[in-house]
């Protein structure tokens, strides 16, 4: 009797599991950082630190955030990009600071090449940043002066340069950052370094001293530089998140050509956007055929569809209050504000017709410039819409869209539908995830009662 109740029980537990699988993805529970305000973990921004000296690459920041190169370069205000969960690699030296290849031309004799990177992750507060260099300092042989003996402010004596062999020095340097959320845009971080210091002149053929009493280089014919051998240094360090006072960060980019993307200065320059790129007030940000954009603007982030062009109007925060304008002159795009208790915001999109604002909630603005149609769809919450010809705001509630006409008037509220552009609908991805679960779960069912059926009847 218990052999035959064992197959029931494996049954049971299986569609059990199933079902809980299918629950969590269908309906997940949000998780919470553990300060509020704390950047989410799919967000985009810079973090600056305090570097521990040279040896250590680190990120220059854009100067776009306010810290001028001789700022980062003399107080050390360097640091990383973060997106999506992961310290953005970087590995070219001429975007980063406090590395040898900086200083190695400024010696007669020295040259030296490397490989440099800082990488990464974080999620849920918690911030890791690791930063590595393989280092190969290389030696011609041109001799070290080695000076001469003073007497009341002049040379009396000149010692001959001292020969150095030829030769290659490789050594390697990890610093390790290990940071936890203190308070909204600060890290406090533990820090862990393995380095080599430079390499060290030593001498490996002697000759005689000119006279009794003599030492140092005039008693050395020849010299080797060698790898001291590796040091470990720990300490603490505070890594902050940058402001962006103003400005928005290039995040998550799709795209087939590079050039699909392009940021529009309010000079006039024109740029590709790339992956960090810092968009402010009066810059544009355009899209291509297959292109798709987000903009993390710190307190809300805004999803750019494919054929799409914007303007950074206006952005005001002063006394906790968050208030963002943006004229779309064509394409779709997407706003999503966070809600934060300690902040007050509110984000417009402006089209030729309408104005449509959020303010802790999440929409989807779309224009039309061949019917000269704005549509708006309010998806968590409500928003706020007013056509041009139109002389109250109406209200968009929750999964309810309305569409402002050629003359700005706004017509009905109706249920929403797909916005054109956007490649997407109301129907959300969980469903699908659930119906493929529900499949594996009948799947699942079947192979188990057919096992169960054979392992009855082998044990009758």
């Amino acid at each position: 009797m218990t052999k035959r109740t064992q197959p029931k029980r494996s049954v049971c537990l299986t569609v059990f599991f199933a079902i809980f699988l299918s629950v969590v993805l269908l309906f997940p529970t949000k998780t919470h950082a553990v300060v509020e305000g704390t950047p989410a973990d799919d967000s985009t921004f810079y973090v600056s630190l305090v570097s521990d000296g040279p040896g250590v690459p680190m990120m220059l920041l854009p100067t776009e955030l306010g810290l001028s190169y001789m700022q980062q370069y003399f107080v050390g205000a360097m640091g990383a990009l973060v997106s999506n969960g992961a310290v953005v690699e970087e590995t070219n030296p001429a975007n980063m600071e406090n590395t040898h290849n900086k200083k190695c031309g400024t010696i007669p004799g020295w040259a030296c090449s490397g490989n440099f990177k800082v990488g990464g992750t974080y999620k849920s507060g918690h911030l890791t940043i690791i930063s590595t260099s393989d280092e190969t300092y290389t030696y011609d042989g041109t001799p070290i002066e080695q000076g001469g003996i003073y007497e009341k402010g002049a040379i009396i004596k000149t010692f001959a340069p001292v020969p150095i062999a030829p030769e290659d020095v490789t050594f390697k340097s990890e610093t390790r950052y290990e940071c936890d959320v203190e308070s909204a845009n600060t890290f406090a971080c533990s820090m862990t370094r393995a380095f080599v210091k430079e390499p060290a002149a030593e001498c490996i053929e002697q000759k005689a001293p000119p006279y009794p009493g003599a030492y140092g280089w005039d008693i050395c014919a020849k010299a080797r530089y060698s790898t001291k051998p590796q040091e470990t240094k720990t300490g603490t360090a505070k890594a902050f998140v940058a402001p962006l006072n103003g400005m928005a960060i290039v995040g998550t980019m799709t795209r087939t050509d590079p050039e699909d993307v392009e940021v529009t200065r309010a000079s006039g320059e024109k740029m590709p956007a790339r992956l960090g790129t810092v968009v402010k007030a009066g810059d544009s940000v355009s899209t291509g055929f297959d292109a798709k954009v987000v903009l993390d603007f710190g307190y809300a982030t805004l999803d750019v569809w494919k054929l799409t062009l914007l303007t950074i109007d206006e952005y005001t925060n002063k006394e906790n209050i968050e208030k963002t304008q943006l004229n779309l002159h064509v394409g779709s795009v997407q706003a999503t504000v966070k809600h934060t208790a300690a902040i007050r915001s509110d984000f417009s999109v402006a089209t030729p017709g309408a104005n449509a604002s959020i303010r802790d909630s999440e929409m989807r603005v779309s224009y039309d410039e061949n019917t000269k149609e704005t549509t708006v769809i309010a998806l968590e919450d409500k928003a706020y819409v007013k056509g041009t010809a139109d002389a109250n705001e109406i209200e968009v509630p929750e999964k309810k869209q309305i569409t402002v006409d050629a003359n700005g008037k706004a017509g009905t509220l109706v249920q929403a539908t797909a916005v054109p552009g956007s490649d997407t609908s109301f129907i959300s991805n969980r469903w699908i995830y659930g119906g493929v679960l529900i499949v594996l779960i009948v799947l699942a069912y079947v192979v188990v009662k057919r096992w169960r059926k054979k392992y009855i009847i082998k044990n009758q």
